[in-house]
Protein backbone atom coordinates (compact mmCIF):
# COMPACT_ATOMS: atom_id res chain seq x y z
CA UNK A 1 0.00 0.00 0.00
CA UNK A 2 2.83 2.37 1.12
CA UNK A 3 4.54 1.56 -2.34
CA UNK A 4 1.34 2.69 -4.44
CA UNK A 5 1.19 5.58 -2.31
CA UNK A 6 4.84 6.40 -3.44
CA UNK A 7 4.44 5.89 -6.93
CA UNK A 8 1.07 7.84 -7.19
CA UNK A 9 3.01 10.62 -5.62
CA UNK A 10 6.20 10.18 -7.92
CA UNK A 11 3.73 10.28 -10.85
CA UNK A 12 1.99 13.34 -9.97
CA UNK A 13 5.33 15.03 -9.07
CA UNK A 14 6.65 14.11 -12.78
CA UNK A 15 3.27 15.10 -14.20
CA UNK A 16 3.25 18.20 -12.33
CA UNK A 17 7.17 19.07 -13.33
CA UNK A 18 6.40 18.11 -17.01
CA UNK A 19 3.49 20.36 -16.64
CA UNK A 20 5.37 23.14 -15.48
CA UNK A 21 8.53 22.53 -17.89
CA UNK A 22 6.02 22.50 -20.91
CA UNK A 23 4.42 25.75 -19.97
CA UNK A 24 7.65 27.55 -19.75
CA UNK A 25 9.08 26.00 -22.61
CA UNK A 26 6.08 27.20 -24.66
CA UNK A 27 5.97 30.95 -23.46
CA UNK A 28 9.84 31.18 -23.41
CA UNK A 29 9.33 30.44 -27.31
CA UNK A 30 6.88 32.54 -27.87
CA UNK A 31 8.39 35.47 -26.56
CA UNK A 32 11.59 34.32 -28.47
CA UNK A 33 10.28 34.68 -31.64
CA UNK A 34 8.75 38.28 -30.83
CA UNK A 35 11.97 39.50 -29.99
CA UNK A 36 13.97 37.93 -32.61
CA UNK A 37 11.24 39.05 -34.95
CA UNK A 38 11.83 42.69 -33.62
CA UNK A 39 15.65 42.16 -34.00
CA UNK A 40 15.55 41.21 -37.20
CA UNK A 41 12.88 44.74 -38.06
CA UNK A 42 15.26 46.87 -36.09
CA UNK A 43 18.46 45.44 -37.59
CA UNK A 44 17.51 46.76 -41.31
CA UNK A 45 16.46 50.11 -39.36
CA UNK A 46 20.37 50.84 -38.73
CA UNK A 47 21.31 51.15 -42.04
CA UNK A 48 24.67 49.58 -41.54
CA UNK A 49 24.99 46.31 -44.16
CA UNK A 50 28.29 45.60 -41.99
CA UNK A 51 26.54 45.63 -38.78
CA UNK A 52 23.93 43.43 -40.25
CA UNK A 53 25.72 40.74 -41.39
CA UNK A 54 27.27 40.40 -38.73
CA UNK A 55 24.91 39.92 -36.43
CA UNK A 56 22.95 37.92 -38.24
CA UNK A 57 26.56 35.46 -38.62
CA UNK A 58 26.85 35.58 -35.00
CA UNK A 59 23.40 34.51 -34.07
CA UNK A 60 23.54 31.53 -36.76
CA UNK A 61 26.76 29.87 -35.14
CA UNK A 62 25.88 30.88 -31.18
CA UNK A 63 22.47 29.16 -30.67
CA UNK A 64 22.39 29.22 -26.63
CA UNK A 65 22.49 25.85 -25.55
CA UNK A 66 21.14 26.65 -21.61
CA UNK A 67 19.93 29.67 -19.61
CA UNK A 68 23.60 30.26 -18.78
CA UNK A 69 24.63 30.25 -22.55
CA UNK A 70 21.64 32.51 -22.96
CA UNK A 71 22.99 35.65 -20.36
CA UNK A 72 26.71 35.39 -21.43
CA UNK A 73 25.84 35.61 -24.95
CA UNK A 74 22.59 38.40 -24.43
CA UNK A 75 25.26 40.20 -22.76
CA UNK A 76 27.66 40.12 -25.42
CA UNK A 77 25.17 40.77 -27.93
CA UNK A 78 24.79 44.21 -26.10
CA UNK A 79 28.04 45.28 -25.86
CA UNK A 80 28.75 44.36 -29.37
CA UNK A 81 26.14 46.59 -30.07
CA UNK A 82 26.27 49.44 -27.73
CA UNK A 83 30.28 49.56 -29.35
CA UNK A 84 29.00 49.46 -32.94
CA UNK A 85 26.15 51.93 -32.43
CA UNK A 86 28.86 54.34 -30.53
CA UNK A 87 32.26 53.61 -32.74
CA UNK A 88 29.78 54.39 -36.20
CA UNK A 89 29.06 57.91 -35.47
CA UNK A 90 32.84 58.43 -36.33
CA UNK A 91 33.11 55.66 -39.05
CA UNK A 92 30.30 56.40 -40.71
CA UNK A 93 30.99 59.87 -42.25
CA UNK A 94 34.09 58.33 -43.21
CA UNK A 95 33.26 55.45 -44.70
CA UNK A 96 30.75 57.72 -46.58
CA UNK A 97 33.43 60.40 -47.77
CA UNK A 98 35.42 57.90 -48.90
CA UNK A 99 32.85 56.19 -51.07
CA UNK A 100 30.94 59.69 -51.66
CA UNK A 101 32.80 63.09 -51.12
CA UNK A 102 31.24 65.48 -49.05
CA UNK A 103 27.52 64.19 -50.44
CA UNK A 104 28.70 60.68 -48.29
CA UNK A 105 29.77 62.55 -45.76
CA UNK A 106 26.73 63.85 -44.74
CA UNK A 107 24.99 60.61 -45.80
CA UNK A 108 27.18 58.84 -43.04
CA UNK A 109 26.48 61.23 -40.28
CA UNK A 110 22.92 60.46 -40.69
CA UNK A 111 23.57 56.39 -40.88
CA UNK A 112 25.84 57.07 -37.32
CA UNK A 113 23.27 58.88 -35.15
CA UNK A 114 20.58 56.82 -36.67
CA UNK A 115 22.82 53.72 -35.66
CA UNK A 116 23.11 55.11 -32.10
CA UNK A 117 19.54 55.45 -31.42
CA UNK A 118 18.55 51.81 -33.36
CA UNK A 119 21.50 49.47 -32.56
CA UNK A 120 21.61 49.52 -28.74
CA UNK A 121 18.05 48.69 -28.99
CA UNK A 122 18.69 45.93 -31.55
CA UNK A 123 21.38 44.78 -28.60
CA UNK A 124 18.57 44.62 -26.04
CA UNK A 125 16.41 42.63 -28.04
CA UNK A 126 18.88 40.64 -29.46
CA UNK A 127 19.43 39.85 -25.10
CA UNK A 128 16.05 39.69 -24.46
CA UNK A 129 16.17 36.51 -27.23
CA UNK A 130 19.52 34.88 -26.20
CA UNK A 131 17.97 34.78 -22.33
CA UNK A 132 14.11 33.20 -23.56
CA UNK A 133 15.60 31.11 -26.34
CA UNK A 134 18.11 29.44 -23.79
CA UNK A 135 15.44 28.89 -21.26
CA UNK A 136 13.75 27.29 -24.01
CA UNK A 137 16.41 24.88 -24.76
CA UNK A 138 17.02 24.26 -20.96
CA UNK A 139 13.91 22.86 -20.57
CA UNK A 140 14.33 20.30 -23.34
CA UNK A 141 18.20 19.66 -22.27
CA UNK A 142 17.47 16.90 -19.51
CA UNK A 143 14.64 15.35 -21.64
CA UNK A 144 17.44 14.17 -23.71
CA UNK A 145 18.70 10.27 -23.42
CA UNK A 146 21.89 11.88 -24.43
CA UNK A 147 24.11 14.33 -24.61
CA UNK A 148 23.99 16.29 -28.22
CA UNK A 149 27.18 15.02 -30.11
CA UNK A 150 29.10 18.48 -30.81
CA UNK A 151 31.03 17.09 -34.15
CA UNK A 152 30.53 13.86 -36.15
CA UNK A 153 32.88 10.46 -34.90
CA UNK A 154 36.42 11.11 -36.62
CA UNK A 155 36.87 9.80 -39.80
CA UNK A 156 39.68 6.35 -39.70
CA UNK A 157 41.30 5.39 -42.46
CA UNK A 158 41.79 1.17 -43.37
CA UNK A 159 45.87 1.62 -41.44
CA UNK A 160 43.83 2.32 -38.35
CA UNK A 161 46.11 5.55 -37.91
CA UNK A 162 44.31 8.51 -35.91
CA UNK A 163 45.41 11.86 -37.79
CA UNK A 164 44.20 15.25 -37.70
CA UNK A 165 40.04 15.43 -37.48
CA UNK A 166 38.67 16.88 -40.95
CA UNK A 167 35.10 17.89 -40.92
CA UNK A 168 34.53 16.36 -44.49
CA UNK A 169 36.19 13.01 -43.59
CA UNK A 170 33.75 12.87 -40.66
CA UNK A 171 30.76 13.85 -43.09
CA UNK A 172 31.36 11.45 -45.70
CA UNK A 173 32.01 8.50 -43.38
CA UNK A 174 28.63 9.58 -41.35
CA UNK A 175 26.78 9.15 -45.05
CA UNK A 176 28.05 6.18 -45.84
CA UNK A 177 27.43 4.40 -42.35
CA UNK A 178 23.54 6.14 -42.68
CA UNK A 179 22.68 5.40 -45.98
CA UNK A 180 19.70 2.83 -46.91
CA UNK A 181 19.43 2.52 -43.36
CA UNK A 182 23.21 1.57 -42.44
CA UNK A 183 23.10 -1.16 -45.20
CA UNK A 184 27.05 -0.29 -45.90
CA UNK A 185 27.99 0.11 -41.80
CA UNK A 186 31.32 -2.08 -41.81
CA UNK A 187 32.69 -0.54 -45.16
CA UNK A 188 35.10 2.04 -45.34
CA UNK A 189 35.12 5.30 -46.58
CA UNK A 190 37.49 6.67 -49.00
CA UNK A 191 36.33 9.84 -50.30
CA UNK A 192 32.99 11.65 -51.60
CA UNK A 193 32.38 14.61 -54.12
CA UNK A 194 28.83 17.31 -54.07
CA UNK A 195 27.61 16.65 -57.57
CA UNK A 196 26.44 20.16 -58.62
CA UNK A 197 23.08 21.57 -59.12
CA UNK A 198 21.19 18.48 -57.19
CA UNK A 199 21.31 17.49 -53.38
CA UNK A 200 23.41 14.35 -54.23
CA UNK A 201 27.08 13.15 -53.52
CA UNK A 202 28.97 10.42 -55.40
CA UNK A 203 30.42 8.55 -52.73
CA UNK A 204 33.73 6.13 -53.01
CA UNK A 205 34.03 3.40 -49.89
CA UNK A 206 37.07 0.47 -50.16
CA UNK A 207 34.04 -2.20 -52.18
CA UNK A 208 31.64 -0.03 -53.74
CA UNK A 209 30.69 3.25 -55.90
CA UNK A 210 27.43 5.24 -54.92
CA UNK A 211 25.39 8.20 -55.65
CA UNK A 212 23.46 9.26 -52.33
CA UNK A 213 20.52 11.52 -51.89
CA UNK A 214 21.97 13.33 -48.87
CA UNK A 215 18.65 14.64 -47.57
CA UNK A 216 16.94 11.33 -47.09
CA UNK A 217 20.05 9.33 -47.00
CA UNK A 218 19.02 6.96 -49.66
CA UNK A 219 21.29 5.57 -52.73
CA UNK A 220 20.34 6.57 -56.09
CA UNK A 221 22.77 3.86 -57.61
CA UNK A 222 24.76 1.40 -55.79
CA UNK A 223 28.15 -0.52 -58.24
CA UNK A 224 29.91 -2.84 -56.32
CA UNK A 225 33.43 -3.44 -57.67
CA UNK A 226 33.33 -6.84 -57.67
CA UNK A 227 30.84 -5.53 -60.62
CA UNK A 228 32.34 -3.15 -61.88
CA UNK A 229 34.01 -3.90 -65.11
CA UNK A 230 35.92 -0.60 -65.56
CA UNK A 231 35.35 3.26 -64.62
CA UNK A 232 35.65 5.54 -67.46
CA UNK A 233 36.29 9.65 -67.45
CA UNK A 234 34.74 11.35 -70.22
CA UNK A 235 34.66 15.16 -70.53
CA UNK A 236 31.47 15.37 -68.79
CA UNK A 237 31.94 12.67 -65.75
CA UNK A 238 32.79 9.03 -64.98
CA UNK A 239 31.14 5.84 -66.54
CA UNK A 240 31.16 2.95 -64.73
CA UNK A 241 30.59 0.25 -66.94
CA UNK A 242 29.59 -3.02 -65.43
CA UNK A 243 30.39 -6.90 -65.73
CA UNK A 244 27.54 -9.01 -67.48
CA UNK A 245 27.75 -11.85 -69.90
CA UNK A 246 25.63 -9.45 -72.47
CA UNK A 247 27.43 -7.92 -75.45
CA UNK A 248 26.51 -4.08 -74.72
CA UNK A 249 26.82 -4.16 -70.88
CA UNK A 250 24.78 -1.44 -69.20
CA UNK A 251 26.89 1.62 -67.62
CA UNK A 252 26.01 4.49 -65.05
CA UNK A 253 26.91 7.85 -65.11
CA UNK A 254 28.33 10.32 -62.74
CA UNK A 255 27.90 13.73 -63.75
CA UNK A 256 30.54 15.86 -62.70
CA UNK A 257 31.09 19.61 -64.91
CA UNK A 258 34.52 20.38 -62.80
CA UNK A 259 37.14 19.34 -64.48
CA UNK A 260 39.65 19.63 -61.32
CA UNK A 261 37.01 17.69 -59.34
CA UNK A 262 36.29 15.20 -61.61
CA UNK A 263 40.07 14.26 -62.16
CA UNK A 264 40.89 14.01 -58.39
CA UNK A 265 37.72 12.39 -57.92
CA UNK A 266 38.02 9.62 -61.00
CA UNK A 267 42.02 9.00 -59.52
CA UNK A 268 40.86 8.02 -56.01
CA UNK A 269 38.18 5.86 -57.72
CA UNK A 270 40.81 3.75 -60.24
CA UNK A 271 43.36 3.29 -57.21
CA UNK A 272 40.69 1.77 -54.86
CA UNK A 273 39.01 -0.09 -57.80
CA UNK A 274 42.41 -1.46 -58.50
CA UNK A 275 43.75 -1.83 -55.40
CA UNK A 276 40.24 -3.76 -54.75
CA UNK A 277 41.33 -6.18 -57.06
CA UNK A 278 44.90 -7.00 -56.58
CA UNK A 279 43.85 -7.55 -52.81
CA UNK A 280 41.37 -10.21 -54.40
CA UNK A 281 43.23 -11.96 -56.91
CA UNK A 282 43.52 -15.28 -55.86
CA UNK A 283 47.51 -16.34 -54.92
CA UNK A 284 49.22 -18.50 -57.64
Amino acid sequence: MNDRAQDLGYGLAKGAASFLSKMVYGFSDSFSKFTDSVGKGLSAATLDQAFQDKRRITRTRNKPRHAFNGVTQGASSLATSFASGISGVVTQPIAGAEKGGVGGFFRGIGKGLVGVVTKPVVGVFDMANNVTEGIRNTTILFDQNESERIRLPRYVSRDGILRRYDPVEAQGQFWLKEVDKGMYFHETYIAHLELRGADRIALLSYSYIMVIRIKKVTSDFVVSFEDLQTPIISATGINLVQTTHTRDPPSLFIPISNEKHRTEFYRKLENTFNQYNVERKPQE
